[in-house]
């Protein structure tokens, strides 16, 4: 896994990054990168990366004690919204803020939009703003409609540079970037148009630890680009390379049970990829009979 940024020393609400953590390894195979923090009030905690960039996580606890409510997100701001108080929701519900925008109006946002997903980042203006530039000086929106181009091009910027974009913590936090010349969408737009972009293809970096350049991008079908992600485990085996679940297809094992065997239970790759399931040695016995 590609280092992300450095931490150490660098404060996130009541939290100090001191030293960093373990890597946390889900059982889809993606590797997690924590820090060890120590709070304002003295505890330490073990935090995931992308909890401290985006603010979900700003102490070890006992802020949320505090305040009597999982987040205190009053004075914070959110892209244009600054959040004012909290609204009162029935028992079970998520928390909602009303919150200001610079435009002038007010909304009630949810602090799973605010928060985790950043889907709300104004009271609806930013949105008509970019569609409005979009068509006006690029032209790449026609009656209303955004171009997929502008779409992949805007979505490209958000996962490198905007901390509290959910995929940031695998893209602009493992030091991935946007070249200077794409961040004018007309100039990626006419390297999308002459570079093989066509309707229903993604945007995908020929080495997935480089940067957003012209050199280092190619347009493919989504299943394709799935299968290149860095969460996917590439594995070199009798000469051959590619990852778990394709291994699975290829050995009849599901991609699940190989992870267990190479991360759980630590077996070799051969152990893994050449030990029978239970299915297959049923399946040998009957033949053998």
């Amino acid at each position: 896994m590609a280092k992300s940024m450095n931490l150490i020393g660098e404060q996130y609400g009541k939290l100090t990054v001191i030293a960093e953590g373990k890597i946390h390894i889900q059982p889809s195979g993606q590797r997690k990168r924590t820090w060890l923090c120590k709070c304002d009030c003295g505890n330490e905690i073990t935090v995931f990366h992308s909890a401290l960039r985006s603010g979900i996580t700003k102490s070890c606890g006992c802020l949320r004690h505090n305040t009597g409510s999982r987040f205190n997100l009053v004075g914070q701001r959110f892209g244009r919204l600054v959040v004012l108080e909290e609204v009162p929701t029935p028992a079970g519900e998520r928390s909602r803020w009303r919150c200001a925008c610079d435009c002038g109006n007010k909304v009630i946002v949810s602090t799973h939009d605010l928060h985790k997903k950043n889907n709300t980042q104004s009271c609806g203006c930013l949105q008509r703003e970019i569609a409005a530039k979009t068509k006006t000086i690029h032209g790449l929106a026609r009656d209303g409609a955004i171009h997929p181009i502008y779409s992949a091009h805007s979505g490209m910027i958000q996962r490198c540079e905007n901390p509290n974009n959910s995929r940031y913590h695998r893209y602009g936090g493992r030091g991935i970037t946007v070249c200077d010349e794409w961040h004018n969408p007309k100039i990626f737009y006419d390297w999308a148009i002459n570079n093989g972009w066509s309707p229903g293809l993604t945007i995908e970096r020929i080495d997935n630890n480089g940067n957003y350049e012209p050199s280092n991008c190619c347009w493919i079908i989504p299943a394709k680009q799935a299968s290149n992600r860095h969460t996917n485990d590439n594995i070199t085996w009798h000469g051959k390379t590619q990852n778990l679940t394709a291994w699975g297809k290829e050995l009849h094992i599901p991609q699940s049970r190989l992870w267990a065997r190479l991360y759980r239970n630590h077996l070799t790759i051969e152990r893994a990829f050449t030990t029978p399931t239970r299915k297959q040695k049923k399946e040998t016995h009957v033949i053998a009979s």
